[in-house]
């Protein structure tokens, strides 16, 4: 049985609009099918997209928030290892408001201090964040690969078949083996 490719792109934009993804472009209009994974459970709360690399192949790109976020006093902010969906959740992917189109954020209901309600935070994805001080924990992409500060993501090349639908095995380069929390079995 053949599946054209228009009709599988469909249906996975299908899929990422109803998990609360984007199916158009983001990242400078390198990354596409911008998706969150984790299903609210903790150390699982990760983001997943089709990206670009210099070279122009496309590659799934994945990377556990946890290992730059973090949860200061009911606020999200970019913190190595911060951990923060111990104390947040649930949280969704949405447009930035007042930006370009391409500019993403995550937003959270964060516990503060200890008898105080939680309170809804927001934190930019994309576009990077220009202050010197956050510039090595930004989640930035790197030649089709998320990066945030020294944490690498997966990525897994995606190639797209050819005329008579077959196409190469898919190629994996990971980075962070067993840092990420996320598996191929969890995706």
């Amino acid at each position: 049985m053949r599946v054209s490719i228009v009709a599988v792109v469909a249906f996975f934009a299908a899929v990422v609009a109803a998990n609360g993804g984007f199916a158009d472009n983001t990242f400078g209009g390198k990354c596409k099918y911008l998706t969150q994974l984790g299903g609210g459970k903790k150390d699982q709360t990760a983001i997943t997209a089709w990206c670009l690399d210099k070279a122009g192949k496309r590659w799934q790109t994945t990377i556990n928030l946890n290992r730059c976020i973090g949860n200061k006093r009911g606020q999200l902010v970019w913190r190595n290892n911060g951990n923060f969906d111990h104390t947040c959740g649930p949280c969704i992917l949405h447009k930035l408001p007042q930006s370009p189109d391409d500019n993403v954020g995550l937003k959270c209901s964060c516990s503060r201090r200890r008898g105080k309600k939680p309170k809804y935070t927001e934190i930019a994805l994309s576009p990077y964040n220009k202050k010197k001080k956050h510039r090595k924990t930004l989640l930035r992409l790197k030649n089709g690969r998320f990066v945030c500060g020294v944490h690498l993501g997966d990525k897994t090349e995606r190639r797209v078949p050819d005329e008579t639908g077959r196409r190469d095995p898919d190629k994996t380069e990971k980075s962070e083996p067993n840092k990420t929390g996320i598996t191929e079995n969890s995706i």
